[in-house]
């Protein structure tokens, strides 16, 4: 638990010193939507590979004692899920309010309030992507195949960076199947929509107009409670995807149980 926070807080303070009052400046307001993507990558790591690493060796020793009767399923996977909650909450906050702070992010109490909220829905639902991955395959071919599929999802999440609102309708499906996309998405939304002019210390900025940096990167007509709902949708869906394929490696009969035991 320590050792995990305190990573989280040396590399808050990496990323923080990196963009560093990046959030305020409209000269570097492009800066942040690399710092977005950068939290998002982040967080898709350490916490949804780490899961899928580790969560390989907990189906072994389920394996025994599950036939042995010693406690349900749900139970189990109940528990599991419940004891990670702490960690990855605290660490995740610990890391957003650091970088949102050494950033220059606005601070204002309804913005930070969504950040965290679509930041710890993120770490959550990257989990549940863990445990998918953990429930398949072992450690070596859930780090190959869990990394390929995870930098999918983040190159999907910044498929129409530039393009604005310009994207073809299967791309658009493609891009709604990614909870990266959502995330970012919402972060995006969250910090730059409705917000003043900023100030700009050359003679000319671009950005001085957030909105405009919204149009650019397609989220001028984006919602954040949109971003949320699908981050709650996936947090949900990836778990009952992990019960279901953790339940077919637990009955002797399964394909999947012949194909990986």
């Amino acid at each position: 638990m320590v050792c995990e926070i305190g990573h989280h807080l040396f590399c808050a303070m990496i990323v923080g010193l990196i963009f560093y009052n990046r959030g305020s400046d409209a000269k570097y307001l492009v800066d942040n939507i690399k710092l977005y993507y950068g939290i998002i990558i982040y967080f898709m790591f350490a916490h949804g590979m780490i899961v899928a690493l580790i969560f390989p060796a907990e189906v072994i020793l389920l394996q025994r004692e599950y036939f042995n009767r010693w406690y349900t399923l749900k139970a189990y996977f109940l528990s599991v899920n419940l004891a990670m909650l702490p960690v990855s909450c605290i660490g995740g906050a610990f890391f957003t309010i650091i970088v949102y702070i050494m950033t220059g992010q606005p601070l204002e109490i309804h913005r930070i309030i969504l950040v965290l909220t679509i930041l710890l829905l993120f770490v959550l639902a990257s989990q549940g992507f863990g445990f998918v991955i953990g429930c398949i395959f072992n450690p070596v071919n859930g780090a190959c195949i869990g990394s390929a599929i995870g930098m999918t999802l983040i190159l999907l999440a910044s498929y129409n960076m530039g393009a604005g609102e310009i994207v073809s309708p299967f791309m658009k499906i493609l891009t709604h199947m990614s909870y990266a996309y959502h995330a970012y998405i919402g972060l995006g939304v969250t910090i730059f929509k409705n917000r003043e002019t900023l100030d700009c210390p050359d003679i000319f900025c671009l950005f001085s107009d957030p909105e405009v940096l919204l149009e650019q990167v397609g989220m001028a007509h984006s919602a954040v409670h949109t971003s949320i709902s699908y981050l709650l949708l996936f947090t949900a869906f990836h778990r009952i995807l992990a019960y279901g394929f953790l339940k077919c490696r637990l009955k002797p009969d399964s394909l999947l149980y012949n194909i990986l035991k």
